[in-house]
Parts: structure tokens; C-alpha cells; sequence
């Protein structure tokens, strides 16, 4: 996983209060440390007696090293709960619907020359004549922005001309706001946006701009149109002349298919009015081939544009499905960050389990060989070990419930079609636990299965 991918990864840096903050809770640490050593040894005659000891071990050092143990469950539950819920929700993010079909589609910035003007338009409508012939291209089309390109859109009070709309809208008190682009035709078969309803644009509405299209989102439809057809509505924006509304299209996402769908109007590329405030601006061209790598397409593609106009830079060329895969760029970075880390706790209680449950053994020797020469099986004595193992797994466990219902809501978040209290993931990770556990407990165990009568004379 490459973490150059998540938002505001180029400005991590090394943060002095973190810094002091990681550093005063090691020097506590040790100082904890230092100072448990020092009043384990407030009484040498009994830190004397209790060294001698054989067969048994002290109930406090016992008692330590269980409190360790079940600390360690507690910690490896609650980062594996942690793991499997941000897992289910990467899960969830890959297979929901895009609102696109980025297969074989190839994208990449036109930024135009400071000089083109109002020639803008026609060299777009050229160009995309132009890639359209090459071979392996299938449908070309170009709009200001594209789903997913984080921060891009812009929303923009709406106005309406049925006054019944905009009542209904004062009354609820909704906002006007619908974001906005200008996109060229063949934009939307392009892309893979779906058509509901209506029509797109066609190269007769860019080339005859006094039909002023419009073409919405389906969330635009339900927001501003609820329970009727929104072909035929009027609407304008920024006080230009009514756009009548001639398709409906599917919803897309600004930056990731776990935020809501924007309620989206498209205007025509061509003919947008000075006033506006619209300048000619980069754009993005859209390029569906019939190519299983279209990415193959990018020299062809510049020298074409080169031709054409050599004062257009061509950048950020790539396929389009790179921009889904950035979408959940974050939630795969902290899927993994988190899984590593219970990857390690994991091992650390399982590592943890299996030292303890090999120190009782060697520390039960004489125990487990009484055990045996008065007729104990070895898989009775491997199970009564195993037991008391799980024992303190089922402590641990109960912690670690505990605190993760309690900081359930922390993830809620970062989360998309799974809840923080999942019982699946809740269950999944007790039984991976329990197993885990339950095996390092075994092996361990295996020792003592095989100790005999004379081993504990041996010991004694």
C-alpha cells in the first residue's frame, strides 16, 4: 500500500508535541519500570525465600503474568475488531456501484494556451472529432471535472422558473445549491454514466447553443423535482437565459462512493456567456477505448493533440479507474495501517500465551509427573493446561468486548456499509482469537503430556 495516495499525506511531517509527548510516555515507562524492580526488592529476605522456590511460583508473579496475558487479549481483540471493521468497509467501497464504468477508459487535462480565447470551443469540437478517429477509440467527450478529482466541484444556487418549486424549496427550507460543470458531448457514454431519462447532448445542441439544454443527476431530479418528471423543467444559474432540462443522468460521487451522491446540473461546454464569469478553462478529455490497457493510447493521443494545437498541454494522463481506486485510497491505508498493528498484538498475546502456559509446565513438573504415575492420561493433563490458558483468554476477551463497544463510535466515520458494533466482525474475531490462542496453548502444552514419574524425580 502506498500511502502517497491518502489526502494530506504530503504534509506529514515530524510534530514537536508529538515528539515530547511520545518521548514523556517512554521515560514514564522506564521510570515505572525502575520503580517496580525497587520495591520488588523492599524486602530481600523475602525476595530471598521466594527465589528459592521450586515447584511453585509465588502468587504475585503469578498473578502478573496473567494480568500480562489478558492485557494482551484485550489489546490484539479490540485492534482486530478495529482491522475487521475497516476491512468490511474497504470490502464495501470496492464492490458499490462508481456511478461510472472506468474500464478501458482513458483520461488527461487540456490546459489550452492564454491566447485561445473564444477559439476554444471549436478546437475542443476538432480534437474530439480527431481522437474519435483513432483506432481502438470508441466514444470521446470532455467536461471541467470528473467524478472522484477530490475538491472539484463547486455547488451553485439554482434558480427555478415554476414558482411552485420554489415555494416548496422556502417552505422546507432546502438549499438552492446544486453543483455545476460544462461538458461536451459524448461525455456521459464516455464516462458510463447511465441515461434515465430524456436525452444527452447531442453536437447539433452545442453547435445551434439557443436550445439551451440542460441535463441533471438523479439526486438533482429527487431534490428539486420530487415525485415528477424533471424533462421540460426550466432552470438557469448566475442569471443567464432559462436552460430547459432534456435528460436525467445517474448519480456520480466528489470524492468517494461512501459520500452521498451530489445533485449535479450539466451545461453545455460551447456558448457559455461572458458574464458568467466562464474564461476558458483546462478541461478533462474522456477517452473510452476498446483497449484492455488504454493507457497504451497516450503517445498516440499527445502527438494528436500536438498536431492539432502544439500550445496544449496535455497532463495527468491515466486511466479512469485510477481515480476510483484513489477514492478509497484512505480507507485501504487505514484498513492496512490497522491490520498490521493487530497482526502484531495478535502475535504478541499468541507469543505471550505459549511462554506462559511453557513456564507453568516446567514449573508443574512435579505436579503433572504425580499426575501421571496415579494414572492420569497425557491428553487429560495436555487439556487441564490448555484449559486454564483459555481461561485468561476469556478474561481478556470480556476486556477487550468491553472497550471496544466503548470506543465503537471512534470508527463510525471512517465506516461505510457496516456498523461499528457488527456482530460478524464481533464474532470473527473471538473465534480467530480463541483459535489462535487455543493453539499456542496446545503446543505448549505438548510437554506435559509427555512428562513422566522419573522427569519429576529428576526436577525434585
Amino acid at each position: 500500500m502506498d500511502p502517497i495516495d491518502v489526502p494530506g499525506a504530503d504534509d506529514v511531517g515530524v510534530d514537536s508535541g508529538i515528539l515530547g509527548s511520545a518521548a514523556g510516555v517512554a521515560l514514564l515507562l522506564v521510570m515505572s519500570m525502575v520503580a517496580t524492580g525497587v520495591w520488588r526488592l523492599r524486602d530481600v529476605a523475602a525476595h530471598l525465600t521466594d527465589a528459592g522456590r521450586g515447584a511453585t511460583s509465588s502468587r504475585t508473579r503469578q498473578r502478573a503474568r496473567s494480568l500480562l496475558i489478558v492485557a494482551q487479549v484485550a489489546l490484539a481483540f479490540v485492534l482486530l475488531v478495529g482491522a475487521g471493521l475497516l476491512l468490511s468497509s474497504f470490502r464495501n467501497l470496492v464492490v458499490a456501484d462508481p456511478g461510472i464504468d472506468p474500464d478501458g477508459v482513458l483520461k488527461a487535462n487540456l490546459v489550452p494556451d492564454d491566447d485561445v480565447g473564444d477559439g476554444w470551443w471549436p478546437l475542443l469540437k476538432e480534437m474530439q472529432e480527431t481522437v474519435a478517429a483513432l483506432p481502438g477509440v470508441s466514444v470521446v467527450g470532455a467536461a471541467g471535472t470528473l467524478p472522484f478529482e477530490r475538491g472539484a466541484f463547486g455547488c451553485v444556487a439554482q434558480q427555478f422558473e415554476d414558482p411552485a418549486v420554489v415555494a416548496r424549496l422556502n417552505a422546507s427550507d432546502k438549499s438552492f445549491c446544486g453543483v455545476q460543470d460544462f461538458v461536451t458531448p459524448g461525455y456521459f457514454a464516455a464516462t458510463g454514466i447511465p441515461v434515465l431519462q430524456g436525452r444527452t447532448f447531442a453536437m447539433a445542441d452545442f453547435d445551434d447553443f439557443s436550445a439551451r439544454g440542460a441535463v441533471v443527476s438523479r439526486s438533482f431530479a429527487d431534490k428539486f423535482f420530487p415525485g415528477q418528471s424533471a424533462v421540460g423543467k426550466r432552470l438557469s444559474s448566475y442569471g443567464w437565459d432559462w436552460f430547459t432540462i432534456v435528460g436525467v443522468v445517474g448519480d456520480i460521487h466528489a470524492r468517494s462512493v461512501a459520500d452521498l451522491p451530489t445533485p449535479h446540473v450539466y451545461y453545455p461546454l460551447s456558448g457559455i456567456p461572458e458574464e458568467a464569469g466562464w474564461d476558458p478553462l483546462p478541461v478533462a478529455l474522456v477517452v473510452r477505448t476498446e483497449l484492455r490497457e488504454p493507457e497504451s493510447l497516450v503517445p498516440t493521443l499527445r502527438r494528436t493533440i500536438a498536431t492539432l494545437d502544439p500550445d496544449i498541454a496535455m497532463t495527468d494522463a491515466e486511466p479512469l479507474s485510477a481515480l476510483v481506486e484513489r477514492s478509497t485510497s484512505q480507507d485501504r491505508f487505514m484498513a492496512a495501517l490497522l491490520g498490521f498493528a493487530a497482526a502484531a498484538a495478535l502475535m504478541l498475546a499468541v507469543v505471550g500465551l505459549y511462554g506462559i502456559v511453557s513456564y507453568l509446565v516446567a514449573r508443574r513438573t512435579h505436579e503433572i509427573g504425580l499426575r501421571m504415575a496415579l494414572g492420569a492420561m497425557p491428553s487429560g493433563v495436555r487439556r487441564m493446561m490448555v484449559t486454564a490458558s483459555l481461561k485468561l483468554v476469556a478474561v481478556g476477551l470480556a476486556v477487550g468486548l468491553a472497550v471496544s463497544l466503548s470506543l465503537a463510535g471512534v470508527l463510525r466515520g471512517l465506516l461505510f456499509g457496516v456498523t461499528p458494533t457488527s456482530p460478524a466482525v464481533y464474532a470473527a474475531c473471538v473465534v480467530v482469537l480463541t483459535l489462535a490462542a487455543g493453539l499456542a496453548g496446545w503446543v505448549a502444552a505438548g510437554r506435559a503430556s509427555r512428562i513422566t514419574p522419573m522427569d519429576a524425580l529428576r526436577v525434585e
